[in-house]
């Protein structure tokens, strides 16, 4: 299965890292950022990271168009804090919250975070709902101004320096007026709860770089037949 990578990151995980066990595919970077105050208000952010984009539909009823909905999410991350901050900006037309914990009765936002990395373990979730469900012990912000939702996350997951590989799920949930209910996801996959396969990966950075693709196909030998949900590991054998 094609996998998305770093490619100036790629060498340095694999001469450090143990065994990257792949997720759906879906690779972000994530930058050191300093004085960043969990507020939902993203203007100390740095204006030049790259953002990913949640569009995928996990379930539920299609969208319209961009104006229904369209997400995306910046990751960064800070040495010193020993911490994962996730900035997460929607463009909703209809925007729907209130005090109840019902996850699909309103807008909300979900990050998954699996800092072991080994396929073994279930991720952490971290979860807002509306005006005040919450879940998790991350720390959040949230903020509406007009057709725009703002999901502002910090995270500890312990060890955060450049080369560390994690997982990383982000799904937003979009309730409309009409009653409408969508799941949007940045990779392929919901309930990533449930497994570590869900997710994507974020590789921690000291600058941003651009994508690189590694692709291949497995085979069996002596044939050309494909091997249909083959999975492949990659591992330095430094």
């Amino acid at each position: 299965m094609p996998k998305t990578v770093p490619r100036s990151a790629l060498l340095a995980l694999l001469l450090t890292a143990p065994p990257a066990f792949a997720h759906n595919g879906a690779v972000a970077i994530a930058v050191p950022v300093e004085g960043i105050a969990v507020d939902g208000d993203l203007s100390d952010w740095p204006a030049d990271m790259a953002s990913c984009d949640v569009v995928l539909l996990g379930w539920g009823d299609a969208v319209d168009d961009e104006n229904d909905f369209h997400g995306g999410f910046r990751a960064g991350y800070s040495r010193s804090e020993g911490a994962l901050y996730v900035a997460v900006e929607v463009q909703d037309e209809s925007i729907v919250t209130g005090n109840t914990a019902t996850w699909n009765a309103q807008d909300g936002c979900e990050v998954y975070v699996d800092t072991v990395h080994d396929g073994r373990w279930r991720p952490r979730m971290y979860a807002v709902f509306g005006d005040s469900s919450r879940s998790g012990t991350g720390e959040v912000a949230t903020t509406r101004v007009a057709d725009r939702l703002r999901y502002e996350w910090r995270i500890d997951i312990g060890d955060a320096r450049a080369g560390v590989l994690l997982g990383l799920g982000v799904t937003v949930h979009d309730k409309d007026e009409d009653g409408s209910f969508s799941t949007m996801t940045w990779g392929m996959g919901r309930n990533e709860v449930l497994s570590p396969y869900l997710l994507g990966d974020v590789a921690l950075a000291e600058q941003d770089v651009s994508l690189g693709t590694i692709q291949g196909r497995a085979t069996w030998e002596g044939s050309e037949s494909g091997i249909p949900n083959a999975e492949i590991w990659i591992q330095s054998l430094h």
